[in-house]
């Protein structure tokens, strides 16, 4: 191999010199994109823990104080506690715990479709605390037989109808999580591909710069030694 680099003339060999270097800036550019999908793949798993595993938790809590309204309403209107004044309290205490839950969800990034959805399950939410404090005023007025009828042809339907929709939602957040973490993995898969490929190429561009090199240096000091005018004196007898 070295008696065939010896045989390229300097100029083709400075050719390829050049060559072989714009071959190792387009390896440094590879590492800067490899830079750059790292840090994807940073905020793909930032976004599953911020915009899809919170507020699974949120949308869970929210269902559980939705279910406990449920349970003191049944209890002011079906069983006729007498302390209704502290069921009423933990009530509006509920209302603030989920007003409080709904303002972090909304800092959520949501896709399209969760987008419509949640604006689906707001507008079921203003109706059913609608329907709830009509049946606090009639519970307060001491109108049962009303409280129930609101109770079992509104007010459940649309607790219903919230609990599909923080269904739905919490199914929609698992699968843009799972597509987050594909991409993901394909990010770092596509990466280590990358990572060895750059580096079996620099050691082969850098052997390969270096041989040149060091042979053009060789073949510069053989030029410099080399002197065709010098007279080759004969040998006396």
């Amino acid at each position: 191999m070295r008696q065939k680099l010896y045989k390229i003339t300097p100029k083709n060999r400075w050719r390829l010199i050049l060559i072989l270097s714009f071959i190792l800036l387009a390896i440094l550019l590879s590492s800067l994109l490899e830079n750059k999908n790292l840090n994807q793949i940073n905020s793909d798993f930032t976004s599953i823990y911020k915009d899809r595993l919170i507020p699974a938790a949120e949308a869970y809590f929210i269902a559980e104080h939705l279910h406990e309204k449920d349970l003191l309403l049944e209890r002011l209107v079906f069983f006729q506690e007498k302390d209704n004044i502290k069921i009423l309290q933990k009530l509006i205490s509920k209302n603030q715990a989920i007003d409080s839950l709904i303002v972090e969800y909304e800092k959520t990034y949501f896709v399209n479709e969760e987008s419509k959805l949640f604006q689906h399950f707001k507008t079921n939410l203003k109706k059913y605390f609608a329907s709830e404090n009509e049946i606090i005023e009639l519970i307060q007025e001491n109108k049962l037989e009303k409280t129930k009828q609101i109770i079992n042809q509104e007010t459940l339907v649309l607790l219903d109808s919230l609990q599909k929709d923080l269904h739905i939602l919490a199914s929609i957040q698992t699968k843009v999580g799972k597509e987050l973490l594909d991409n993901s993995r394909s990010g770092f898969a596509s990466n280590n591909l990358l990572y060895y490929l750059r580096f079996v190429l620099t050691i082969v561009v850098g052997f390969f710069i270096l041989l040149l090199v060091r042979t053009s240096g060789m073949m510069s000091l053989e030029k410099k030694n080399y002197n065709p005018l010098k007279v080759i004196k004969p040998e006396d007898d």
